[in-house]
């Protein structure tokens, strides 16, 4: 099931959608969901294909379901509407101002520190004197004074040698902090590098991304895979020629034009339907079937059916009911078209009506169109 859709809501949806005829050749819905999942079971009608009702159900129903989404981000300040490769490049750009503010800020933080190691090293390469001021100084200001003076220390070296104690100055490690400060060298010229170069920036980002997939990435939960095409019931129908059967007691069927051949002089002839003792055939017309067949009744309607739609019948059998496939028993002319061109029909009645209509008015009819444009004709 789809995110978000409620399996009882879909499944009268289908059933809603099978009682109007929306949806044809589904004969059963089952709800088989257990503890263990969800399972819905289809039945479908003999002779249906699968893969044409699977598209319907696609169409019409919240089995297949689209989501959409807005990427709205503030660029520069304005909300704005991005597009997939908009989104990368935008995060790139904000990647790439993360990146060059960190290390802006890392770098200064390091000089920082590499100044203050300066004065360490430099205090603890003349300690004697540095320990004699300290002890003659009359507090920590006169001896922060003293310091600058003598030494050249800053500010900041001056109270940062106050501020430790003498035994701490005094047992400091000199190879320690010389190893501390080619550290902090090193770091403060890798930021400079960072901060010049606009490659070294693309490549932490590259970096960073590559230890988020090893760290968090897992395996894709969405199938990615060709759309699938929408298909029609007439993709799956052979286009032959066909001839189609109509009995003076209301039955039809469709027949191909290869089970007749044609007979010698003398020939005994096919059985071309079996019907009942009081019937009689009607019609009997050439088709194709991908042809529309137009279906008109002594009432002024007509019916509208694709020729494949007609069932099929052997020689041997008598058709189907023509009631059961339109909803009319009085069928007086049956014309089979390609299309709904601009070519014209002629109506005439008994009692010498006649009118003209244009057989594009039929086109967009659903099942029946009744009394075309409501016109009488003239005598």
């Amino acid at each position: 099931m789809p995110y978000q859709v409620n399996k009882s809501d879909l499944l009268k949806h289908i059933a809603e959608l099978v009682r109007k005829g929306v949806i044809n050749g589904i004969s059963d819905l089952r709800d088989e969901s257990d503890r263990r999942g969800i399972r819905v079971v289809i039945y479908l009608k003999k002779d249906v294909f699968p893969e044409i009702v699977q598209n319907q159900l696609f169409k019409h129903t919240q089995m297949e379901k689209t989501y959409g989404i807005n990427c709205i981000a503030l660029v520069d300040g304005v909300p704005k509407l991005l597009n997939l490769k908009e989104i990368i490049e935008e995060y790139i750009k904000h990647r790439r101002e993360v990146i060059k503010r960190r290390s802006q800020y890392e770098l200064r933080k390091a000089e920082e520190r590499k100044h203050i190691l300066d004065g360490f090293i430099k205090a603890l390469e003349n300690i004697d004197e540095v320990i004699d001021i300290i002890r003659k100084s009359r507090d920590a200001k006169e001896a922060a004074g003293k310091l600058i003076e003598k030494f050249n220390f800053s500010e900041r070296q001056a109270k940062e040698i106050l501020s430790m104690r003498l035994h701490s100055l005094t047992t400091l490690e000199f190879d320690a902090l010389r190893k501390e400060r080619e550290e902090k060298e090193k770091e403060i010229e890798r930021l400079k590098k960072i901060l010049t170069s606009k490659q070294e920036i693309d490549k932490i980002i590259k970096n960073d991304l590559l230890y988020l997939k090893k760290t968090y990435g897992d395996e894709r939960r969405t199938e990615i895979r060709e759309a699938a095409i929408e298909m029609d019931i007439e993709d799956l129908i052979q286009e032959e020629d066909i001839v189609i059967i109509l009995t003076a007691g209301g039955y039809i069927k469709r027949v191909s034009l290869d089970e007749y051949r044609s007979q010698r002089r003398g020939g005994k002839g096919l059985i071309g339907m079996k019907m009942k003792e009081e019937d009689a055939i009607y019609k009997i017309l050439k088709a194709s079937t991908h042809d529309y067949l137009l279906f008109f009744s002594s009432d002024g309607k007509v019916f509208v059916k694709k020729a494949y739609e007609i069932p099929y019948g052997g020689r041997h059998s008598k058709g189907r009911a023509l009631i059961n496939i339109i909803n009319s028993n009085n069928i007086v002319e049956i014309l089979p078209v390609e299309e709904f061109s601009d070519d014209n029909l002629i109506f005439a009645t008994k009692k010498g009506i006649i009118k003209k209509m244009s057989l594009r008015l039929l086109k967009n009819i659903k099942g029946q169109w009744n009394k075309g444009n409501k016109t009488k004709g003239r005598r």
